[in-house]
C-alpha cells in the first residue's frame, strides 16, 4: 500500500461501503497536496499513518488480496547480484484513480485489460518480465473485475509459497521451471550458493514437455516468445494460466 502510493500517487483506503472485496482510492484536494504527502512518506515511511489520520481513512487491509510471490532466479546474471522477492496483490476499484508517477520506479501508466498487454508483448511493442506474462495469463480466466474480486477473496485464504524459477537450457530455447513441474528440483537452491547447478536439458523444448507428466513452466525461444505451459493440479487454490493463443482462439469462436 505504501509503495503503491509512493510510486503512483494512488492511496488505497477501505471502501466507505465496508466491502471486503472492493477498494477505494482517496481523492486529494490538489496535486500539490498529493505531491507534498508523497514526499513526506518517501522520506519517512511512518508518515503514511499520519496521512491516513489526516484524511480520516484507514489503509485497505481487507480488500487487497495476496495473489502470488516470485523470487528472482539465482542465475539471472543481467540483474547483477540484486534479487527481488516480489509479492503480487489484487485490488479492485470502481473507477480509474488519479495518478502522479514518481518518474523513478514508475515512469508511465496505462489502464487496460490483460489481453491487450499480452497482445502488445507478443507483437514486440514492449517487453514484459516472465512473472508478468504468467500472471497476466492467469487473469485471462476472468471475464470482469467482479469475477476476479470474488475469486481472490476465497483464494487468498489458502496462502502462498515463494516461487523460485529454475532456468534450464534446451537445444532450441530456455525453460523456466516452476514448483509442481516434473523437472523442478526436490530441494531448490534459494540462495544460489550451491556449487551444483542444473545442467542443460538433453533435447528440445517440445521433447522436454513430452517427457514431463506434470507441467508448470515458461518456454522461451527469445525474449518476446514466452509461453506458459501448465498441466496438473494448481497450488493454493489458484487458477492456471491460459495461453494467449488459446485465449485468442476461444474469443474467435464466440
Amino acid at each position: 500500500i505504501r509503495e503503491t502510493f509512493e510510486e503512483s500517487g494512488v492511496l488505497l483506503i477501505k471502501s466507505s461501503s465496508g466491502s471486503s472485496s472492493q477498494s477505494e482510492a482517496f481523492s486529494f484536494s490538489s496535486s500539490s497536496s498529493l505531491s507534498s504527502w508523497r514526499k513526506q512518506v518517501h522520506s519517512s515511511p511512518d508518515q503514511l499513518l499520519s496521512l491516513y489520520r489526516e484524511v480520516g481513512a484507514v489503509p485497505d487491509l481487507w480488500a487487497v488480496k495476496e495473489w502470488s510471490d516470485w523470487l528472482t532466479p539465482t542465475d539471472l546474471n543481467d540483474q547483477g547480484k540484486r534479487r527481488f522477492d516480489t509479492i503480487f496483490y489484487t485490488a479492485c476499484l470502481d473507477s480509474i484513480p488519479t495518478t502522479m508517477l514518481d518518474q523513478a520506479e514508475v515512469t508511465a501508466v496505462q489502464w487496460t485489460d490483460p489481453a491487450s498487454l499480452l497482445h502488445k508483448f507478443y507483437e514486440r511493442q514492449f517487453w514484459l518480465a516472465p512473472p508478468q506474462v504468467y500472471e497476466l495469463s492467469r487473469l485471462l480466466n476472468f471475464r470482469d473485475q467482479q469475477d476476479l474480486a470474488q475469486f481472490s477473496a476465497i483464494r487468498h485464504q489458502a496462502g502462498l509459497t515463494t516461487w523460485l524459477p529454475v532456468r534450464m537450457e534446451c537445444d532450441d530455447g530456455m525453460l523456466s521451471i516452476l514448483p509442481g513441474d516434473s523437472l523442478y528440483p526436490d530441494s531448490p537452491d534459494y540462495a544460489g550458493t550451491s556449487a551444483k547447478k542444473p545442467g542443460p536439458y538433453p533435447g528440445t523444448l517440445d521433447e522436454s514437455r513430452a517427457a514431463s507428466e506434470q507441467l508448470n513452466r515458461l518456454e522461451f525461444r527469445d525474449t518476446y516468445d514466452c509461453v506458459t505451459r501448465v498441466k496438473g493440479d494448481s497450488q493454493h487454490g489458484h487458477v492456471s494460466p491460459v495461453s494467449f493463443q488459446e485465449f485468442q482462439n476461444k474469443c474467435s469462436n464466440l
